[in-house]
C-alpha cells in the first residue's frame, strides 16, 4: 500500500511540473485538435527482457503546435513526465522520467484518425540499479523510446520500443529494452 501512495504522491508531483510547460501557444492553423489543452495521460504495460513486467503511468503535455509541414502529415511533439513500475519476481524497481518526444502526424490535426510515429530521448532516475539479475549501474538513466500510433479523436493508442541505460556513464550498464503497448485519453 505504502508503494501506491509513494508512486501516485510522486505523479501528481509530475503532474504539478509538468503544467510548468503550459506557455507552448498553437499556431494558427484554424485545426481542433491543435486548439486543446494540450494535456493528456497514459496507462501502459510492457515487457523486458528476462521477464521483466513494466507499468507506467505518463502524463503528456503536447506542444500544440506544428514545427513542420508536409503535403502529407505535420511534425509535432509533446513533453512527458512519467511514472515506472519494473517488477520481477522479488525485485521491484520504482523509475520516474521526463522526455521531449517528436511525433509525426500522417493527415491534417482535423482529421478523427490520425497515424503517427515518434521518437525521442529523455533522462530518468530509478530506485536501485538491479532488477532481474541486470546492473545497470546507475540510478541516472537515459530513456529512449520510438513507436508507431494512432489517435482517434481524443483516445490514443501507441506500441513503442524503449530503452534504459546510462550511456556508460557507470559500468556494468547491462540497460533494459522494452516492448510496451500504451492507451491514452487526451483532456
Amino acid at each position: 500500500m505504502k508503494r501506491a501512495v509513494r508512486i501516485i504522491a510522486v505523479a501528481v508531483g509530475l503532474a504539478c511540473v509538468l503544467m510548468t510547460f503550459g506557455g507552448v501557444h498553437a499556431q494558427d492553423m484554424g485545426a481542433q485538435r491543435l486548439e486543446k489543452s494540450g494535456y493528456s495521460v497514459n496507462v501502459a504495460y510492457g515487457q523486458a527482457n528476462d521477464d521483466i513486467d513494466i507499468y507506467r503511468l505518463g502524463i503528456k503535455k503536447n506542444w500544440c503546435r506544428s514545427l513542420y509541414d508536409t503535403g502529407f502529415g505535420y511534425l509535432s511533439g509533446y513533453f512527458e513526465a512519467s511514472v515506472n513500475s519494473w517488477d520481477h519476481d522479488d525485485d521491484s524497481v520504482t523509475a520516474i522520467g521526463l522526455s521531449p518526444v517528436f511525433a509525426f502526424y500522417f493527415g491534417s490535426p482535423d482529421q478523427a484518425v490520425l497515424p503517427y510515429v515518434e521518437a525521442g530521448i529523455g533522462a530518468a532516475l530509478i530506485s536501485q540499479t538491479m532488477i532481474g539479475g541486470r546492473d545497470m549501474a546507475s540510478k541516472f538513466q537515459f530513456e529512449d523510446r520510438v513507436g508507431i500510433g494512432l489517435k482517434y479523436e481524443r483516445f490514443d493508442i501507441c506500441f513503442r520500443y524503449m530503452h534504459y541505460s546510462n550511456a556508460g556513464i557507470s559500468e556494468p550498464n547491462d540497460g533494459i529494452d522494452i516492448l510496451m503497448f500504451s492507451a491514452g485519453f487526451d483532456f
